[in-house]
């Protein structure tokens, strides 16, 4: 198996030089372990790269990039490439990758400076002709250069750094981000909510909203809940649920909920159905957040109860109406403590999944009778074991 010094070696004797860039060097400085590690090779391409490294797997159409298995590990090594904007598409760039492009002209091209560093895989030399490393040491966000202005997608990839690293943006980025602003509204949903959820894969729960509603213009995507965003966050109980929630899970879908728990339906309902998640998880959703079912009891109790229909919901083959007697259940465990009463709802629903298995293998006629009727059969047994323990 081929070590990636090997490789770098093998790249030098055909002229070319190989680097560690991106996040991953970030990473490193910022004592993490980069899930993903990307690379660039300065002074070859394409013919040269294809002609002797026939194992290498091209993806991408706008530029060429290889998938490399490397100490048991894909990584992906990219040529050095410049680009510009050509339109005003998010997409509509001209991208240019060759042996004559340097490895700054590569680095230019990127977004913030602490993402504009490069290490030689053979000499372990650190190229960082932006700063990054000072700014990283600062805990800010500096733009590379005024290309920066090309890519409006990267307003929220600042507010995922905030949330991810807890950083600052310097002012003249900050100037930048509200001129393109307005630019964002062109961009596909699934890249915007790429970065958010990025951004609460962390354990900062309010960094990526908090730096979006605080921009200068507007931006449409999370409009919606700009307003009610700042009156929760006035709401020590709320802010602390939400923060318990985060803690306790790392579960997207959970985070989601408890974010837009206790929020008004009418702004939440709309906001909600951009996110890309089953139907069956986004009915469950907003099941739970609907005021004609939401529970009356304490914030910390409801997230129990919401945790255990989501679970339910998943592994189930019921359509999420069957779950509305979930309230009801809840209602009846109102004055007991309702976290033990719902954290031991998952293990009766096994035990009576078991109890399922054992009744369809001693009447085989079941498996014979429609799906509603077996799924009416499954809910009452259900119903009727959580109930009597409830």
């Amino acid at each position: 198996m081929i070590a990636i010094e090997q490789l770098a070696q093998q790249i030098a004797q055909l002229g070319g030089r190989l680097y560690l860039v991106g996040g991953a060097v970030r990473d490193r400085f910022l004592s993490i372990v980069a899930k993903d590690k990307d690379y660039v090779i300065e002074g070859l391409n394409e013919n040269i790269i294809e002609s002797h490294f026939i194992n290498w797997h091209k993806v991408g159409h706008a530029f060429a990039v290889y998938k490399v298995k490397i100490d048991g590990e894909w990584i992906d090594i990219a040529l050095a490439r410049k680009e510009s904007k050509q339109g005003k598409r998010h997409q509509d760039f001209l991208t240019i990758a060759d042996q004559d492009i340097t490895l700054y002209e590569d680095l230019n091209r990127r977004d913030f400076t602490v993402n504009a560093m490069a290490i030689d895989v053979l000499t372990d030399t650190l190229y960082d002709p932006y700063y990054g490393k000072e700014d990283l040491e600062r805990g800010q966000l500096r733009a590379v250069s005024e290309a920066f202005l090309e890519d409006p997608l990267r307003v929220y990839r600042a507010g995922r750094f905030a949330a991810v690293y807890g950083f600052t943006v310097e002012k003249r980025t900050m100037l930048w981000i509200d001129q393109i602003l307005p630019e964002t509204n062109a961009l596909p949903a699934e890249r915007i909510l790429q970065e958010w959820t990025k951004a609460l894969a962390t354990t900062r729960p309010f960094a990526f909203l908090d730096f979006i509603f605080r921009l200068q213009g507007e931006e449409a995507f999370f409009h919606s809940l700009k307003k009610t965003w700042w009156t929760k966050r006035m709401e020590p109980s709320w802010v602390l649920f939400v923060e318990s929630v985060f803690h306790d899970t790392v579960d997207l879908a959970l985070r989601i909920t408890a974010l837009m728990t206790l929020w008004p339906y009418e702004e939440v309902v709309p906001f909600l159905k951009k996110m890309p998640l089953s139907s069956k998880m986004m009915d469950s959703i907003l099941l739970f957040l609907d005021p004609r079912f939401s529970p009356n009891a304490d914030i910390f109790a409801s997230y129990h109860q919401l945790a255990t229909m989501l679970y339910l919901v998943e592994r189930s083959k019921l359509e999420v109406s069957s779950y509305c007697w979930l309230h009801a259940i809840w209602d009846q465990s109102i004055g007991r403590q309702t976290q033990q009463v719902w954290s031991e709802i998952p293990t009766l629903y096994q035990t009576v999944k078991n109890n399922w298995k054992i009744k369809v293998m001693n009447n085989p006629e079941l498996l014979s009778k429609p799906k509603e009727i077996r799924d009416t059969i499954w809910n009452d047994e259900l119903v009727a074991r959580i109930t009597k323990h409830v």
